[in-house]
């Protein structure tokens, strides 16, 4: 069994701190677990992501692994990584987690798979499992 928490990385990031970058090359997904993040494209705020929240995963699911986005620190945050090689495992290993991550790639970007499973998780159960995940529940 494969433990999420085992392959996560814990750092700890300074206010105002780009975590990642619009149009850089990803190699990782991160788990906000303490804090608050802004969201922008092209320097317009869209989003700000809180305690629970994931980014940087459309990088892993692209075959490009350019950043959609880029993220910046709002307060002191608690970041787990993600990296490449262990997401991949992860997924392979719990495909269910690989869907929600999807579902929620869907969301964002204002498009819906025609196939989304009847009674799928809200945005809110979705940041409850990123919080189980990271909590070393699975």
């Amino acid at each position: 069994k494969i433990a999420l928490a085992e392959c996560l990385h814990t750092t700890i990031v300074n206010r105002d701190t780009a975590i990642v970058i619009e149009e850089d090359i990803g190699d990782s997904m991160y788990f906000l677990a303490h804090g608050y993040a802004t969201v922008s494209i092209k320097g317009e705020q869209l989003a700000t992501l809180g305690r629970g929240s994931f980014f940087g995963e459309l990088a892993l699911l692209t075959t490009t692994n350019r950043r959609a986005a880029t993220v910046r620190t709002a307060s002191l945050c608690e970041v787990h990584i993600l990296g490449s090689t262990d997401f991949q495992n992860i997924t392979q290993t719990f495909p269910t987690l690989r869907w929600h991550i999807e579902s929620v790639v869907h969301e964002r970007m204002g498009t819906l798979p025609a196939n989304r499973p009847h009674g799928s998780f809200s945005e809110a159960k979705l940041e409850e499992a990123s919080i189980a995940f990271i909590a070393n529940e699975i």
